[in-house]
């Protein structure tokens, strides 16, 4: 979420600091600025370099030397030029907000964010500062504090879709958050069970979701709100007759009783910011579900006015997650690349189209992106990563293994790109290499798979009672991968309504 360099190129015209004093300098400083305009940024440096060597003390200049130093992708050096003019003058709104901006750049948002929320402070009524100061926030895991600049910047900038579906991401990650907490305090609750229903059905995977459903209601048969799902679930499968008795049975509950049924009832008049703030008070299950469930609801609401604003690449991103979340490739694809087209730029759409593209088995169409991901974005892990991946699927073992030993370069904890690796070590002979990134990768193991390949590679290297100890542990996985599949699809049966 980078402004355009037209308004870098304006801040450095604002901020060229008191005049020079000799004709030398003056013509100097409208050298740089003109190198400036015309996108020269290394020309505008070097002219830049000489005014802060000749005018020591001038914030304005060494801002300018570190604007044109980030123009020029060199983000680090930016840094400290703004780390510089901020210490010079703290009042330069637009060196602390290029200061922050260049830590993002340098995949550093908590170092970015002080000095995003000095620009703020500093300058409250600008959107680029409350843009870039919520998107660090939301890397950070700091949805509610990511809201509220994002829901203040669709005040400033209504018709901005970067606000709206800022927004909606934000909401998102907190309805994401109030869960795995009520995961982690109250597994297997009746709130729990209708949480991960609900998310079930939105993926329409019906048949789970009626399981989830009933769970919720066998342990709370006074839920309100659960039998109408289940209806609707009928309906879907084409049971009408089934979901008339559940919406029977939902209006047997009658209404709630206000006074004590606070979240049901402001979330029934649609006050779901209400909702979001008496449930964040609370941390017991009740109040993590109606705080998931709110800001769930906030986040829909965002998303419908970037649906209202027309196409942009957010609307496109926006389809192409909805697609990707319900395993339709082809079209999250279709929508991925229309995101591109409008901003062909943005590297993070340009990984998730590869990521869909190798969901969709279309791997060299994938590698060609990730091509290009790798030279614009080199520190990227998960770049080297998927590529890695790419090219095993393409039979190129070999190529696999420098992608797939960059990425464990730049991530050692990966055990997905152990995984792959150690694939790639044994599909060209080289076994012993393989052992160590199997071993680690085959606690994640869940089918059989990676201990089958961890037994090929102790029978390569001589070891055949290792070999035959892990081919053991694949059969025990294997077995207890098949009985979890037969009692899935025994359990996940749509039934008939409880009596």
């Amino acid at each position: 979420m980078s402004p355009a360099l037209p308004w870098l190129v304006l801040a450095a015209a604002a901020l060229a600091g008191p005049s020079p004093q000799s004709d030398e300098l003056v013509v100097k400083s409208q050298r740089a600025k003109q190198a400036m305009a015309a996108g020269r940024f290394e020309e505008a440096e070097a002219l830049y370099q000489e005014l802060v060597r000749a005018l020591p003390g001038n914030a304005g200049m060494v801002f300018n030397l570190g604007l044109a130093r980030y123009s020029a992708g060199r983000h680090r050096e930016a840094a400290g030029d703004f780390a510089t003019a901020v210490k010079l003058d703290p009042k330069l709104g637009p060196a602390w907000l290029l200061l922050g901006m260049s830590r993002l750049k340098l995949e550093d948002p908590a170092g970015a964010v002080v000095p995003l929320e000095r620009a703020v402070a500093l300058e409250p009524a600008n959107p680029i500062a409350r843009l870039e100061l919520g998107d660090a926030l939301l890397k950070l895991d700091r949805p509610m504090e990511a809201a509220r600049h994002f829901e203040r910047l669709t005040e400033l900038t209504p018709r901005d879709a970067r606000a709206w579906y800022g927004l909606g991401a934000a909401y998102l990650a907190l309805s994401r958050a109030a869960f795995e907490r009520l995961e982690a305090t109250a597994p297997e609750s009746a709130f729990w069970y209708a949480l991960l229903a609900r998310s079930r059905a939105e993926q329409q995977q019906f048949r789970s979701a009626f399981y989830f459903y009933r769970q919720a209601l066998a342990l709370r048969p006074d839920f309100r709100g659960l039998h109408t799902a289940l209806a609707e679930i009928y309906r879907q499968t084409g049971r009408e007759d089934w979901a008339a008795v559940e919406l029977e049975r939902e209006k047997a509950l009658g209404a709630p009783d206000c006074s004590a049924e606070i979240f049901e009832c402001e979330f029934a008049a649609g006050d779901f910011r209400a909702v979001l703030n008496l449930a964040s008070r609370r941390e017991d299950p009740e109040a993590l579900y109606w705080r998931s469930r709110a800001a769930s609801a906030l986040a829909l609401n965002a998303f419908a006015r970037l649906e209202e604003l027309g196409p942009s690449a957010f609307r496109h991103r926006l389809a192409a997650e909805a697609f990707a979340l319900q395993e339709r490739h082809a079209d999250a694809i279709r929508e991925w690349r229309e995101a591109l087209r409008l901003a062909p730029a943005d590297a993070s759409i340009q990984l998730e189209l590869a990521r869909s593209l190798m969901a969709n088995q279309e791997h060299q169409a994938a590698l060609e992106v990730l091509d290009e991901l790798v030279r614009v974005k080199p520190g990227w892990a998960e770049v080297h990563r998927l590529r890695g991946e790419a090219w095993l699927s393409l039979q190129e073992p070999a190529k696999a293994v420098a992608s797939l030993e960059e990425a464990l370069r730049r991530d050692p904890r990966s055990l997905a790109a152990r995984a792959a690796l150690g694939r790639a070590y044994l599909q060209i002979d080289r076994p012993k290499d393989a052992i160590p990134h199997l071993e680690a990768a085959s606690k994640t193991d869940e089918d059989g798979n990676l201990h089958y390949l961890l037994a090929q590679a102790w029978l390569r290297t001589g070891e055949r009672e290792k070999a035959d100890t892990a081919l053991e542990r694949r059969r025990e996985l294997r077995e207890a991968a098949e009985q979890r599949a037969r009692e899935r699809e025994e359990r996940y049966q749509i039934r008939p309504p409880a009596p």
